[in-house]
């Protein structure tokens, strides 16, 4: 990711593992960075810890893959992990846990907001997809304090054509 290279993150946190996490766990080995992931599903947490193992790219900083519990909010407007983020990231990738609840209603994920609400600022927030999470967002006010990009998936959904043609793949919020 091109924006890893920008932003030269020292701790990535990543919600939910997958692809990307080989991505990020290459970029923590070559660049002394913590690497974190937290899955809600204790097999794909596994099989992704079992692949970077096998591929040599076991974090040498941060705990890795990591299964977590999640959690509704009361109101069940949100849902999130049960385990509250690292204070220390300072890159932060939402792509999980899964935002639909029992009843098939789809609902943001809270935890970056959890993060902002605590204090930490971290320099990128990327998110894959989740147009109710990067709507979520937009509302806490602390996200006055980033540039927000919207990815062509937000775009779509939500009428920016102009927008569109950027054709970011994630919506970003990076700190200014």
């Amino acid at each position: 990711m091109e924006i890893l290279q920008t932003i030269k993150p020292k701790a990535i946190v990543e919600l939910g593992s997958g692809t990307t996490s080989a991505v990020f766990a290459l970029w923590s080995q070559k660049n002394n960075a913590a690497y974190t992931a937290f899955e809600h599903h204790e097999g794909w947490a596994k099989v992704t810890s079992d692949c970077l193992q096998e591929a040599g790219l076991a974090p040498a900083h941060g705990p890795g893959i990591v299964c977590v519990a999640t959690q509704s909010s009361a109101d069940e407007s949100c849902v999130g992990f049960k385990e509250p983020l690292p204070e220390n990231a300072d890159f932060l990738y939402i792509d999980g846990p899964p935002c639909m609840l029992k009843n098939g209603r789809k609902v943001p994920n809270d935890d970056a907001i959890r993060l902002l609400n605590r204090g930490v600022l971290p320099k990128a927030i990327v998110i894959d997809g989740r147009t109710e999470t990067v709507d979520l967002l937009l509302k806490h006010p602390a996200i006055a304090r980033y540039a927000f990009k919207p990815g062509l998936a937000y775009c779509l959904r939500k009428g920016l054509f102009i927008q569109a043609l950027a054709g970011r793949e994630h919506s970003l919020f990076l700190l200014k």
